[in-house]
């Protein structure tokens, strides 16, 4: 039955006279002074409506949506609508005031990987863009890449026939999706249950219901759609018996530190998994799920198969008395771990631990997608990015007062570029992305006057290409996208006169790839991708010839990663994105044999994250995202050729910008967490790096 936290006589009627509402969504983001806005699937309108506080009528947004059965919304406000009696998925785009199709070509049903029959609920990841389908008439839940018309089913059974074991589903109405784990959770109509389907899995498992047609408790009369609440509670519309069933976690304890857990147990705070803790060596900290920087200092005195896995959402845990945490020498998944093993009493602390991170002031503007350049004088430039739209302001950090000053915007807003620091110390900005249009302008940034002047313009325009600095001081720019293509073109640029001239271009289009200027002067390119397509090809650039030569390929095919020229001349290259799911494999480039080889796997998977070479040889890996953002990072080591954990940041980011400032800290600039661009600035001391674990 529905449920409430506090008793109620009667609802309040948000919308009125729709004529057969089906799904709805209500855009949490918009809930300001005048309240949340309201999107509806109208499906005898055929439209989907839009409602805000106090209006007496909606209005249309898009075009006619034929039967509409499913909306949701993205974080660009985007509207998706479902067209069952067209098979496939529209969506309206409120910049261009234009609908688009994004699932589904025809008006005609299918069961290919390309199309649909009769779709219903749409769920839209809000961090990757990714978005799920409820195929009903295909009896499968669709995963779409954004900007990919071409389908994966990550649920129901690869024939299109309806079936009622574990494998199958039948005409499902209702999705919804763990953002952190990709696990998919499905209204199955007709079954009258609810089934869970983890990545890959070849069936599911039965949550709720499955026992029939009926109006018990554990039954159903044709569900048609679901959703969480923050809890990791589950609530089902139960059509047929005119109900909302709500299904509480067991026992329903939340994983935070609350006040069943302090001031009882201790907690570590900002610590790595493992760390000591405690004056008793048997003591380590054990991460709490849930939580940015803490965790619970108990014993490992407890045998792993005594431990059972945390519920679904990660979070949760069935035991009382139990604590839901990360323990990977047990288990690659978080465990219920006993409350009791976590008592001072057990583990007496210790001093608190120095953290490995500080806060230092914040910028004056948030921005992702930006650029962070150390200059010559020490100071830390930090120009444009997005924050909604392209911006074009820029500040400086003091590390000295670790303080920001405002000055002078670029002549260009733009994100998405690059900034290049110049043997005579001015910054080249190149590029990116201003509004809807990408841009092929330059500008240069002069620290001695704090001034912007603009410089010659590249022959194509692009965004999310990459920049190198070639011995002889030229600034080479290759690949990105722009004017709707991606890019095999590559361009020079020489500050002496201030220009650009067409350079060879490479053998492969490829966009948000990495560019690493090897010992021997020739600039190896790595991976990225084409539409949705990820890239494993690799080749060298000959500044002499001016020409391209293909090198043998990377292990995995990755996007969105990381590439460092390591002290021994080889290239690390760290996680990133196949489109799929994120990737915690790195692989090593040897220039003297054009080989890759593997190298130990990040604790983490993660792409959009930054990578920075350290003083001391090894790689400080932070952020970025893996379904959500990320506030881990992590330090490789190449004399073992090991990651190893290290105090989380402050804040969970990706889209950010590192810089390796004169006195050895390592300065962490804005970025994005949950779709919105960050102003928040962290340092990481280096002093303590290899103490870590003594």
């Amino acid at each position: 039955m529905f449920s409430l936290n506090q008793p109620s006589t009667g609802g309040t009627t948000a919308v009125f006279k729709v004529v057969e509402p089906n799904k709805i969504y209500v855009d949490d983001d918009d809930d300001d002074d005048t309240g949340p806005t309201i999107y509806i699937a109208v499906f005898v309108g055929n439209r989907v409506e839009k409602w805000t506080k106090g209006a007496t009528h909606g209005i249309q947004i898009g075009d006619e949506c034929r039967s509409c059965s499913g909306v949701s919304v993205d974080r660009e406000k985007n509207v998706y609508m479902s067209e069952s009696d067209r098979h496939r998925v529209l969506k309206w785009s409120p910049r261009t005031n234009t609908t688009t199709i994004v699932a589904g070509q025809t008006d005609e049903r299918g069961s290919s990987s390309e199309q649909l029959s009769n779709p219903e609920a749409i769920y839209i990841d809000q961090t990757s863009g990714i978005f799920y389908v409820a195929d009903s008439h295909n009896n499968r839940i669709q995963k779409l890449m954004k900007d990919s018309l071409e389908a994966i089913t990550v649920a129901g059974s690869k024939t299109d026939s309806p079936g009622t074991d574990v494998g199958s589903l039948a005409d499902p109405t209702g999705v919804w999706v763990d953002e952190e784990t990709n696990v998919v959770y499905v209204a199955d109509t007709l079954n009258n249950r609810v089934e869970r389907w983890l990545p890959d899995a070849s069936k599911g498992d039965t949550i709720a219901g499955g026992f029939g047609s009926g109006g018990a408790e554990n039954q159903f009369n044709t569900p048609n759609d679901l959703t969480f609440d923050s809890e990791g509670n589950l609530y089902v519309s139960d059509t047929w018996n005119h109900r909302i069933q709500l299904f509480r976690i067991i026992d329903n304890h939340p994983c935070t530190p609350t006040s069943t857990v302090r001031p009882e147990a201790q907690i570590c705070q900002d610590a790595a998994p493992y760390d000591p803790c405690s004056t008793n060596e048997a003591c380590s900290c054990l991460p709490l799920m849930n939580t940015n920087n803490d965790g619970i200092c108990a014993s490992l005195y407890v045998k792993c198969s005594e431990l059972i896995s945390c519920a679904n959402n990660n979070r949760t845990c069935y035991r009382p008395g139990h604590l839901c945490v990360n323990h990977s020498r047990c288990h690659s998944t978080p465990l219920c771990y006993p409350a009791n093993m976590a008592l001072p009493a057990l583990c007496p602390p210790i001093s608190p631990m120095k953290k490995k991170w500080s806060k230092t002031s914040s910028m004056n503007h948030t921005r992702r997608s930006h650029t962070a350049t150390v200059l010559i004088n020490g100071k830390v430039l930090v120009a444009g990015g997005f924050d909604n739209g392209a911006i074009s302001n820029a500040e400086l950090y003091d590390p000295s007062t670790e303080t920001w000053t405002t000055i002078a915007s670029m002549n260009d807003a733009r994100g998405e570029h690059t900034a290049s620091t110049l043997m005579n110390g001015k910054v080249l900005i190149t590029g990116g992305l201003a509004s809807h249009d990408f841009l092929n302008s330059s500008e240069l940034y002069d620290p001695s006057t704090e001034t912007w002047t603009t410089t010659g313009s590249m022959t194509n325009a692009r965004g999310e290409h990459i920049t190198s600095i070639l011995p002889d001081g030229k600034v080479l720019v290759t690949g990105g996208y722009g004017d709707g293509h991606w890019l095999n073109s590559a361009e020079l640029y020489d500050p002496s006169t201030e220009t650009w001239t067409t350079t060879g271009s490479m053998n492969n289009t490829r966009s948000e790839h990495t560019s690493s200027v090897l010992a021997n002067g020739n600039v190896l390119v790595t991976g990225g991708h084409v539409s949705r397509d990820p890239l494993a090809g690799a080749e060298l650039y000959d500044p002499p010839t001016e020409t391209w030569t293909t090198t043998s390929s990377m292990k995995s095919a990755r996007s969105e990663h990381t590439a460092s020229v390591l002290m021994n001349g080889k290239v690390l290259v760290a996680g990133g994105s196949n489109y799929s799911y994120s990737l915690n494999s790195a692989e090593l480039y040897d220039p003297s044999t054009q080989t890759w080889t593997i190298t130990g796997s990040m604790n983490h998977a993660r792409w959009k994250h930054t990578a920075s070479v350290l003083k001391n040889g090894k790689v400080l890996v932070t952020g970025g995202f893996d379904h959500s953002a990320l506030n881990s990072a992590e330090i490789y080591d190449p004399s073992t050729e090991l990651w190893t954990t290290i105090g989380n940041m402050n804040d969970a980011r990706g889209e950010h910008a590192a810089s390796v400032l004169t006195n050895e800290k390592v300065l962490v600039t804005g970025g994005s967490r949950g779709g919105m661009a960050l102003k928040s600035a962290e340092l990481h001391k280096l002093i303590a790096l290899d103490d870590r674990h003594r």
